[in-house]
């Protein structure tokens, strides 16, 4: 329980386990949840499917390296309209769908590229613990939104 305070990981999330190999620390993470919502349907699903493992890189702690391990688990959708029949649960404060990095981990990269380039920011990002490529740089810049302007009133 310590363990996940110390991590800042979103509720119903818990800590199995924590390895240390070389300069990377993995912290493998499963939900406790005794259900999940179908993303297409929004109903509560509770018979299980399967397990399988995703890897995430998350931003670095105590200089080192932090990998987590999500133990996810694949659900039965039960409503008989849905279209999607297995679904894997979300982490919706912790990742995105499909993504290997976490929320935390792309807003450091987001900020570190606005104050730099995509090949100095790569260089500066690797240096702070973030491993990162000038390509996966420029993408991130790319993925963030533009603030949405509010209606002109007066000009001038």
């Amino acid at each position: 329980m310590i363990s996940s305070l110390l991590l800042s990981l979103p509720d119903g999330l818990v800590v199995d386990q924590i390895r240390m190999l070389y300069d990377c620390v993995t912290v493998c993470v499963r939900a406790v949840a005794p259900s999940a919502v179908c993303p297409l349907c929004s109903q509560p699903a509770t018979r299980i499917h399967s397990r399988y493992r995703r890897t995430v890189a998350d931003v670095p702690s105590g200089g080192h390296q932090l990998v987590l391990s999500l133990f996810v688990r694949k659900f039965f959708c039960q409503t008989s309209h849905c279209p999607r029949r297995i679904f894997a649960e979300r982490f919706p404060d912790l990742t995105r769908p499909w993504a290997r990095m976490t929320l935390r981990f792309c807003a450091e990269l987001e900020e570190i590229g606005f104050a730099t380039t995509g090949e100095d920011g790569a260089r500066l990002a690797t240096r702070l613990g973030l491993p990162t490529s000038p390509a996966t740089m420029l993408r991130r810049l790319k993925a963030v939104s533009a603030p949405v302007s509010k209606k002109v009133t007066k000009v001038g």
